[in-house]
Order: structure tokens, then C-alpha cells, then sequence
């Protein structure tokens, strides 16, 4: 085998295993970034609008137990729902993966008309890692809302210390909380 076909290969691998179908009633860590490691959200309202978007798209096939969404990143803990929900949005129709990427088709469209640019807002296809076990799943928790915090930490310690003394991300951040936020997230079920 020559070396570009050993390269297709390996990227005919990894695509297949990319495009590997969200299972009902598992949990996932969804997370990605902006290409060129880019900001996502360039204004306050760019945040308002992803998690619209978010809960037009992804609220009916899937519940939301964390999220943390920050400037050139975002991490999301959901679970995907039964398939036979009854109250399921058109907009779902097919598979979970194919809402998350009608999701983030649709935000991307939105910014590349709004600011006029072309191509790719996100790196690549979104990441997903099944979280089994509630070991896993607190740890998974713990690390999404602690995450703007490790972010913070290389922009200088005074943020960081504002940051965890008054429990609220920088303005423009968002991270849900067992405490308040979003109604999109299942605060309950976890607590």
C-alpha cells in the first residue's frame, strides 16, 4: 500500500468513527473550538443566539445537565432522549448527530452572514466523548463549570479570584450552574 493510500485510509477511519451516531440515553461530553482556534462569539448577543439556536435544534433530542460556552470554545454534558419522544420537533427529524450538525450549520451560516465572512466558524466536526458511570459523569460536570476558571488563569490570577468569589463567568461567558440558569438545563436531575 503507498503511503497516500495508508493516509486515506487512516482519514476514512477517522471520519467513520467522527460520524458514529449519538445513542439514546447515553450521556456525552460535546465540545469543540474555533477554527484557527478563533473566537465563536464576537458579541454579547452572539451568546443569546447560540443558545437559541441551541434549544431550537438540540432541546428535543437531547437534555442539557452543563454547559459553558466561552469566547473561542464551549463544552456541553448532555443526554440524548428516547427516540419515540412524542413531542419531538420537526427540526429533529433523523439522528441526534444530525441535529447537532443542523445546530452548528445554522450558527455558523448566522455569524458568516452577520459579520461577513466565508468557510468554517468551528475546527472541525463536533468532538463527543461518552461519559459511563457516575464517576464520570460528576467528573465530567465538575470539569465544565471549573473550565473558565483554568481558562482565566493565563490571563492573571486577580480574574480568576473575581471569578470564583462572586460565582459569575465574565461577562460575555456563559456556564450553567446547579444554582441558576438556563431553563435548558436539567438542574433536578442531576442534583
Amino acid at each position: 500500500m503507498s503511503r497516500l493510500e495508508s493516509t486515506q485510509t487512516i482519514r476514512s477511519k477517522r471520519i467513520v468513527q467522527k460520524l458514529e451516531d449519538l445513542q439514546e440515553n447515553r450521556y456525552y461530553h460535546i465540545y469543540n473550538r474555533g477554527n484557527n482556534r478563533k473566537n465563536l462569539f464576537l458579541e454579547e448577543r452572539n451568546y443569546d443566539f447560540f443558545l437559541a439556536r441551541y434549544q431550537k435544534y438540540i432541546c428535543p433530542v437531547a437534555d442539557t445537565f452543563a454547559y459553558c460556552l466561552l469566547g473561542n470554545h464551549f463544552h456541553l454534558l448532555i443526554r440524548v432522549k428516547p427516540q419515540e419522544r412524542p413531542h419531538r420537533s420537526p427540526l429533529a427529524s433523523g439522528s441526534p448527530s444530525r441535529a447537532f450538525s443542523n445546530f452548528f450549520s445554522s450558527y455558523t451560516q448566522s455569524m458568516n452572514s452577520l459579520y461577513g465572512r466565508t468557510g468554517s466558524l468551528f475546527q472541525e466536526r463536533f468532538r463527543r466523548k461518552e461519559v459511563t458511570g457516575n464517576d464520570s459523569l460528576r467528573a465530567v460536570m465538575q470539569y465544565i463549570h471549573l473550565n473558565p476558571l483554568f481558562t482565566y488563569i493565563c490571563q492573571g490570577f486577580s480574574h480568576v479570584q473575581a471569578l470564583v468569589v462572586s460565582n459569575t463567568p465574565r461577562q460575555g461567558d456563559h456556564v450553567s450552574s446547579a444554582r441558576g440558569s438556563l431553563p435548558l438545563v436539567r438542574r433536578q436531575t442531576i442534583i
